[in-house]
């Protein structure tokens, strides 16, 4: 059982022969899409076309994003209405991706507020394999305030990725 008012933790488990703790959180703190997008957030997507409500290849429930790069450099990207989100109490950004047949190794560059000079980049992973990624707040700058999360391509690439449980932890 989750004990209540818990929403993102570690999962530890102890048996007779020892303990052991998940290396990611599980859950989110705020969640930015989860199902649907939260209310205050949109789609302000560029050179790629992302299907909010796609039902197939989704980590859990019903629906996932599922996200073409059209053009190589295009962004996936998410923007909050005013007022930003502060940040005080969190820690890290969480998504999962999902790798289609042509995407594996190719690199997506995390970036937050539209910020350039401060990013994260993940190398895609195998085709067919949901990954969870938890990127530290201190590895994007140390930003105070969320006004939008953007997952852009950064191989120069065309090709179609499906992003789920994305949020703040």
């Amino acid at each position: 059982n989750v004990p209540a008012g818990v929403t993102s933790a570690f999962i530890t488990v102890t048996t007779p022969v020892g303990t052991v703790t998940s290396g990611l959180r599980f859950g989110l703190k705020y969640i930015i899409y989860d199902e649907r997008l939260l209310t205050g957030w949109s789609n302000t997507s560029y050179s790629s076309v992302a299907v909010l409500n796609n039902t197939t290849n989704v980590l859990r429930g019903t629906n996932s994003v599922k996200n073409n790069y059209s053009v190589g450099f295009g962004g996936f990207r998410l923007s909050k209405a005013a007022p930003a989100i502060s940040l005080t109490g969190y820690s890290a950004l969480k998504f999962s991706v999902f790798g289609s047949t042509n995407s594996s190794g190719y690199k997506i560059r995390i970036m937050i507020n539209g910020v350039t000079t401060v990013t994260y980049s993940i190398t895609l992973p195998a085709a067919g394999v949901w990954t969870q990624y938890e990127i530290p707040f201190t590895s994007l700058g140390n930003p105070t305030t969320i006004s939008s999360v953007e997952l852009k391509e950064w191989s120069g690439k065309v090709f179609e990725v499906f992003f789920d449980d994305i949020g703040l932890l």
